[in-house]
């Protein structure tokens, strides 16, 4: 099992740009019924923090889109429990 507790969205683009991020569970993929951040807007040259306490069981994963590629980077923060 692991938790994310914070993601960490990085703009490095000199304009405002949005992300989305959904938590999908195994075996499935990405859609509105799992989207934990949605078209949310990062500043230019900034970094917004988005603090979670989302479980995530095996085989479950992360998948972020940005509105420009390649212009956002994201990183996630947690705990894995064995």
């Amino acid at each position: 099992t692991t938790i994310v507790k914070q993601v960490a969205l990085c703009n490095t683009a000199a304009a405002n740009r949005t992300v989305t991020l959904h938590l999908v569970p195994s075996g499935g993929s990405a859609a509105s019924s799992n989207a934990i951040l949605f078209d949310v807007a990062v500043d230019s040259k900034s970094t917004t923090f988005v603090n979670l306490s989302a479980v995530m069981a095996t085989g479950d994963f992360i998948q972020a889109s940005a509105s420009v590629a390649a212009s956002v980077s994201i990183h996630s923060f947690g705990i894995q429990e064995a």
